[in-house]
């Protein structure tokens, strides 16, 4: 019987992992799915909505990357990676929070808000 077999190249160490498992799969979509919205975030456009659509983009790969987090008991044994880890994921996650929180202070900012306004919203 032929078995289907899983790439995942890991992007810290650009090691390339192989697994019979289809929770690997799962997995790298699932984190593909998080970067996507990070890198959605990362390029859009600022004017008009932009700020308002990046921010929400931001939001999103936050939350995949805190989930993914969450799920990490139920990847086999063996089978894990630097982007799997649970410091890797809260470090993306933290990320997306950081550049949505940049974006609500820009909005802010641009909007023309007092300096003590400003200093709350960072704080």
């Amino acid at each position: 019987m032929n078995k289907v077999e899983f790439v995942w190249y890991d992007s810290f160490t650009k090691e390339k992992r192989k697994s019979d498992q289809p929770f690997i799969e799962m997995y790298s979509s699932i984190y593909n799915w998080g970067i996507a919205h990070a890198r959605l975030g990362c390029y859009s456009d600022l004017s008009g909505d932009g700020i308002k659509q990046a921010s929400n983009n931001f939001q999103k790969g936050a939350w995949i990357f805190e989930h993914l987090g969450t799920m990490l008991s139920q990847l086999p044994a063996g089978e894990n990676s630097s982007d799997f880890s649970k410091e890797s994921l809260s470090m993306n996650s933290n990320l997306c929070l950081a550049q949505a929180q940049y974006l609500f202070y820009k909005k802010a900012s641009d909007a023309g808000m007092k300096p003590m306004m400003l200093a709350k919203i960072c704080a």
